[in-house]
């Protein structure tokens, strides 16, 4: 293999001779690996990660636990569970059970 420094018009003198498997880059992404050595270290890490995954936590903890969610779980509870009523006692609508 021949090799070529950016501020030479020519060619090394000298070939490289390259022993073993060798992996010829396909695709190159620049500053890439900026990014990869800024995420370990630890503020890297924590903006990538751990701040994203406070706000969501908090995000989420405060969807169920805000009073509005806890007035319509209520509600639907209602309209889907409803309570036993006792033989014989009037339906809140007004209607009568359908005779079997």
């Amino acid at each position: 293999m021949t090799t070529k420094g950016d501020s030479n018009a020519t060619a090394d003198r000298t070939p490289y001779l390259l022993r073993g498997r060798t992996m010829t880059p396909v695709l190159a992404v620049p500053y890439i690996g900026r990014a990869y050595a800024v995420v370990h270290t630890p503020l890297g890490w924590t903006l990538l990660i751990a701040l994203p995954a406070t706000v969501l936590l908090w995000v989420q903890l405060r969807t169920i636990w805000s009073p509005s969610r806890r007035r319509a779980t209520h509600r639907s509870r209602a309209r889907w569970f409803p309570t036993r009523r006792r033989a014989g006692s009037p339906i809140p609508n007004g209607h009568a059970p359908a005779a079997v």
